[in-house]
């Protein structure tokens, strides 16, 4: 408990916010304590017949408390939801950081619909708890013990009764705790694996339609739903037998207070209005009972949670060294350069020597398969964990050098699917510029490579509104954002990968003229299938 509550602890950034909450919370407790001991010492006073002055200001009194506590209550709730949603947003911005910072291999058959629903579920479940759950623990074990306090001095039979009603809790919990966690995590991972189906199947729904697969894809959903019905089904079942046994412990306790309440009375030790009070204090404490009995179904699955995030958080990072990339590079050279992927058994380069001079166009050239995409990716630092050899960018090997500094300041990529951002198409295009270029500039780039008619026939311009989730671009306006993208930020080297597959023969004869010019002051690598961009190269590399 203790690691898990440092865990969420370190994702509350208003400390002072948190404990205000806790404190309403007792406060909150302390009130529900003292109004049905209050309500039992009016009853006290009516049957002692004293004055209605002092019965009407012990209840007036209580109205009070009342308010208060509907006060307290309302605060509760305001400080809950901000502390709520900032919470589960740290520990899930936290894990996505990381997570992003993986060994490639981690995202080599990468599920991004089973580790959204994952990470967003669990981290939304630690937050919960904590805040909610956990601060409701807190409200009802200080009720508990207020109440068995007051109830021992008032009548310690009545306490010794409302105490095996809290050992029956404890019991349950210890009985059942394990098997409710296992299933707990049994279910977790059956629902991500349901939900990534289910973004799975929203996603293909073009390759749905177009093939009329709608049953194929509906009986997986079904499959995968089966499995998480009966994970569930399985986790409830035990909490509810659970729940079950403590309820029906619960009723036959009150009719024993009741029975040993009343013959307290008749013995005199005991005053009647106070039959209220210890009736009032068994059912705060019942209740308390009911919320402990499913705070340890809910603390079990909260584990799972936590021990899936820990999981991630413990995971090891991609190995990164400490060399800074130079401004600029003489040459970069590949000495018996061999990589195979991680769960394949075929190498898909082997043994490579090739050098890069720090001008020029180079071409590769192959069948598909043969390692070229793969040469431009181990170039540009990823999957540098991985490869045999030396990839040097002049005297430093790449494995001594910080990739991530290295493709911020170094090197540039123009990837087969580029991506795009939610955002103005102005923010796509200059998205890797450390300075924002002139306006003239962009629209000159947009006009040389056929999207300046994009720009001019969108009522906002450059100020249109993008994204990369819906059909606002082309296959081939989306190529040449990227291509825009890469030279407004002008890398010293520029990898292309398969940079005019989506475009038309007059942006792709514009794309020869612009790196005929930038040949001159940088290095280049293209790997293409298109002969106009092949002949244009310096040097031409069969892979």
């Amino acid at each position: 408990m203790g690691e898990m509550l440092g865990y969420f602890w370190r994702s509350v950034d208003d400390k002072a916010r948190l404990f205000l909450y806790m404190a309403l919370a007792l406060l909150l407790s302390a009130i529900e304590v003292v109004i049905p001991l209050l309500t039992g010492f009016v009853i006290n006073l009516l049957v002692a017949g004293e004055g209605l002055g002092r019965v009407a200001f012990w209840s007036a009194t209580i109205a009070v408390l009342g308010v208060a506590a509907g006060l307290a209550q309302y605060g509760i709730a305001m400080l809950y939801t901000k502390l709520h949603f900032d919470a589960s947003f740290a520990l899930t911005s936290r894990t996505l950081r990381r997570m992003q910072r993986f060994p490639a291999d981690f995202f080599k058959d990468f599920d991004a619909g089973y580790y959204s629903k994952r990470v967003n579920g669990d981290s939304e479940e630690l937050s919960i708890f904590f805040l909610w759950t956990g601060n409701q623990a807190l409200a009802n074990a200080t009720t508990s013990v207020l109440v068995l306090v007051l109830m021992f001095r008032a009548n310690a039979w009545l306490a010794i009764l409302c105490a095996m009603l809290a050992a029956v809790v404890v019991l349950s919990y210890t009985l059942t705790s394990k098997e409710i966690y296992r299933r707990s995590m049994a279910f977790k991972e059956a629902e991500a694996q349901e939900m990534s189906m289910l973004l799975h199947q929203l996603s293909d729904v073009a390759f749905i339609r177009r093939h009329v697969l709608f049953d194929r894809y509906a009986q997986t959903l079904e499959r995968a739903y089966g499995v998480t019905r009966t994970c569930v089904y399985r986790t409830n079942r035990l909490g509810g037998a659970v729940d079950g046994g403590v309820e029906a412990t619960k009723t036959a306790l009150l009719a024993v207070v009741i029975l040993v309440s009343a013959q307290q009375v008749a013995a005199g030790a005991l005053e009647v209005g106070f039959i209220a009070t210890a009736v009032g204090y068994f059912n705060a404490l019942a209740q308390a009972a009911s919320f402990f009995s499913d705070f340890g179904t809910q603390y079990q699955g909260c584990r799972a949670s936590f021990e899936r995030l820990r999981k991630l958080a413990d995971a090891p990072l991609e190995k990164n060294g400490p060399g800074k990339a130079a401004p600029d590079v003489r040459a970069i050279t590949c000495h018996d350069l061999s990589f195979t992927y991680p769960g394949n058994e075929e190498p898909t380069l082997r043994g490579l020597d090739m050098s890069f001079s720090g001008r020029g166009l180079y071409g590769l050239v192959g069948g598909n398969g043969s390692g070229k995409s793969t040469l431009l990716k181990l170039v540009s630092g990823e999957w540098s964990d991985f490869y045999g050899g030396d990839i040097r960018y002049d005297d430093a090997e790449l494995r001594e050098m910080d990739h991530y500094d290295l493709r911020e300041h170094l090197v540039g990529y123009v990837e087969q699917e580029p991506g795009v951002i939610e955002g103005s198409l102005w923010d796509n295009l200059t998205l890797l510029c450390d300075v924002q270029p002139p306006r003239e500039r962009v629209m000159e780039l947009c006009g040389r490579l056929g999207l300046g008619r994009l720009v001019d026939e969108s009522p906002k311009g450059l100020d249109t509104m993008v994204d990369g989730t819906h059909a606002s671009l082309s296959g081939g306006e989306k190529q040449k954002v990227a291509i825009i993208r890469m030279l407004l930020e002008d890398p010293k080297v520029m990898l292309m990968d398969e940079p005019s597959s989506a475009l038309d023969a007059k942006s792709i004869d514009s794309l020869v003229g612009i790196l005929g010019q930038l040949k001159k002051d940088h290095l280049i690598l293209l790997v293409s299938h298109d002969d106009r961009l092949i002949d244009a190269c310096d040097h031409v590399i069969r892979l």
